[in-house]
This record gives C-alpha cells, structure tokens and sequence, in this order.
C-alpha cells in the first residue's frame, strides 16, 4: 500500500485526475442546464455536493431533461434515471408543496421515469411503477 501511493505521489503531476469520481448523470444535465454565463456561487456548490442543491436549481434541471427528452427525443439510460429519481426523492422529502405539485405535473416525464409521487399520509414520496 505505502508503495501504491508513494507511485501515485511521484507521477500524480502527469496525472489530470488521481482518482476518477463516478459520474453522476444528474450533475451532467445540471451542467447543461445552465448556460455559462448564467452560472452563480450556488451552482458551484452543487458541483460539490449534489445534495446542497435548491428546490429551484433541481426544477430548472427537470425542466430542462424534461424538454430535452420531449422536443429532442432524447432516451435515458437506466443509469441516468437512477440518479434523476435520487435528486427528485432528496428535494420531495423537503416537502415543498409547490415544487411537489409542479413535478406531478410532468407527467410525460415521470412516466418516462417510471415513477409515480404520492401522498403517503404523513408527506409525499416517490413511488416506482411496476414495468
């Protein structure tokens, strides 16, 4: 181990990224999404941290994925909707009623989702349709 790293010390100049991150699909159309010369200090958070993102930053995502899927035919790979679906269920446990009834007025996209958002009694959730 100690040899590993003392390798990776040495030649770490050469190298542009030491260890390569997962990609996170959501954060790829987050990049998107927003146009260079609109990009503020929070965007970059969220480039950090994809759980520090507002209910805003995500609606103007979906929106984007959503226009991009309908106008451009755009098809997501299951990966991808994995990591839209995490963002979707972190900003619905914030339990924003406004941002809640927008995404279920999507609906083309959550079935393109496969995913449904109810009303559990005690708050909304997402729920996985059954293919």
């Amino acid at each position: 181990m100690y040899l590993k790293n003392s390798l990776k010390s040495q030649l770490g100049k050469y190298v542009k990224e030491k260890d390569p991150k997962p990609i996170n699909h959501f954060i790829e159309f987050f990049k998107a999404a927003y146009p260079e010369n609109s990009r503020r200090k929070d965007f970059t958070w969220v480039l950090m941290d994809v759980n520090s993102i507002s209910e805003e930053q995500a609606w103007t995502t979906l929106t984007y994925i959503n226009r991009e899927c309908l106008s451009n035919y755009m098809r997501l790979s299951s990966s991808q909707k994995k990591d839209i679906i995490k963002v979707i269920e972190k900003v619905i446990a914030k339990g924003n009623v406004k941002f809640i009834n927008n995404m279920k007025s999507l609906k083309q996209f959550t079935d393109i989702l496969g995913i449904n958002i109810i009303n559990d009694g005690k708050g909304f959730k997402v729920k996985h349709k059954i293919i």
